[in-house]
């Protein structure tokens, strides 16, 4: 089989619907889970010019360490039915990683979704895990949470204080999102043009707590397709304290229980979420995504060192080949000087995957030495937790909706 690849356009959005939805039988879907009429970005693989597999991207600008960097956001893959192989995935995303070089990508990720019957099966075969996660190790996202519908129709919200957004409200909404997530390291960056196409959207439904720059509370709620009809998920929930944050959480889950259940993503991972919803009728569990770095430079560029200086050369392994094999990085004033291939022993070996949770901080190193995702002795492991140290990381990124 001669595999070709070429990157999508705009007159593609047909063959990526048939291959993600038609192709494999799936009757009447969500308007939410076809291909957005946006720029169609992504990766289409050909045998013999005949389409047998497409992954789209989207790149999207978030916060790495104070600094602004494009993550590479797998959205959507699939194969005609009978097609699979370990040579199929790899080519996917090695053509993927010439996207992610042509838009200087720090990160690619691929994230955990709610449980769907429209996701493809490949996505759960243990070739395709095998063959994707050589390269992109599992990460924890934080805790998502399935709001179990309620019989009836529920009762009606009891508003309180909250009340819904309007116009006049949105230069204030803006600044509580930087004011909330502005400092969260991995929170996604919104232009205005952004807050505009969301706020555009005729089925969402936003509100607010306080008035004018005294704003404590939003919530952004989208139309979602449950298995038993519509309910809704938390596009956005910004709080600035408990009270806040409970109050809208009263909002949510009271229209969640009118409709057929709440989706809520994983949520900033500074506030205590697990206990704020003890007792509430909700079902949680960890969600998890796939991570590794983009291209060298803009990873590398991105981190915060925790030394003031210093020089480390890594063998890293990369089955598609974005990165050499062997690296040198140097860094002074907590900040890159600069990084290229080299031919002197490396200190420490690792697979990409393993960087991408270690520089940004997801995963110290002891615990990645412990997992055997990192080969070098105890001295050296002492020396990666130093030169990065861990943090939370805010893996949401809701941009790629819009």
């Amino acid at each position: 089989m001669v595999l070709t690849t070429r990157t999508l356009t705009d007159a593609d959005h047909w063959t990526v619907n048939d291959l993600l939805y038609f192709s494999r039988g799936r009757p009447a879907l969500p308007a939410d889970a076809w291909v957005r009429p946006r720029p169609l970005q992504g990766v289409l693989l050909e045998s013999d010019r005949t389409p047998i597999a497409v992954q789209t991207l989207s790149f999207e600008p978030i916060r790495l360490n104070g600094r602004t960097a494009v993550l590479c956001q797998v959205l959507k893959e699939a194969m005609v039915p009978g097609v699979t192989g370990k040579q199929v995935v790899a080519a996917l995303y090695a053509a993927a990683g010439q996207a992610v070089r042509d838009q200087n990508a720090a990160l690619m990720t691929t994230l955990s979704e709610p449980p769907a019957p429209w996701v493809p099966a490949a996505r759960a075969s243990a070739e395709y895990g095998a063959t994707v996660r050589r390269a992109m190790p599992p990460f924890q996202r934080g805790w998502v949470h399935l709001v179990t519908p309620g019989v009836g129709g529920g009762a009606p919200p009891a508003w309180g204080d909250v009340r819904p957004m309007r116009t006049a409200d949105a230069g204030a909404v803006i600044a509580l999102y930087e004011r909330r997530l502005g400092g969260l390291n991995g929170s996604c960056v919104r232009s205005g043009q952004d807050w505009a196409d969301l706020w555009r959207r005729p089925d969402d439904r936003s509100f607010v707590i306080g008035e004018g720059t005294g704003l404590s509370g939003y919530l952004r709620l989208e139309p979602m397709a449950f298995p038993a009809g519509g309910g809704w998920r938390v596009g956005d929930l910004l709080e600035t304290g408990p009270a806040a944050g409970h109050a809208l959480w009263q909002v949510a889950l009271a229209l969640g229980t009118q409709a057929q259940g709440l989706w809520v993503p994983p949520l900033p991972p500074d506030r205590p979420w697990r206990r704020w919803l003890d007792g509430l009728p909700v079902t949680t569990w960890p969600a998890v995504g796939l991570i590794r770095p983009g291209a060298m430079q803009p990873f590398l560029a991105a981190l915060a060192f925790a030394s003031p200086a210093g020089s480390l050369v890594l063998g890293i392994v990369d089955p598609y080949r974005l990165w050499p094999r062997r690296v040198r990085i140097t860094w002074e004033n907590h900040a890159l000087v600069e990084c290229g291939e080299t031919t002197a022993e490396p200190v420490a070996a690792m697979g990409v995957g393993a960087l991408a949770l270690l520089g940004p901080g997801l995963t110290p190193a002891p615990a990645l030495w412990r997992q055997r995702l990192v080969d070098a002795d105890l001295p050296t492991i002492a020396r990666l937790a130093a030169t990065w140290s861990a943090g939370p990381f805010f893996a949401n990124w809701p941009n790629a909706g819009i």
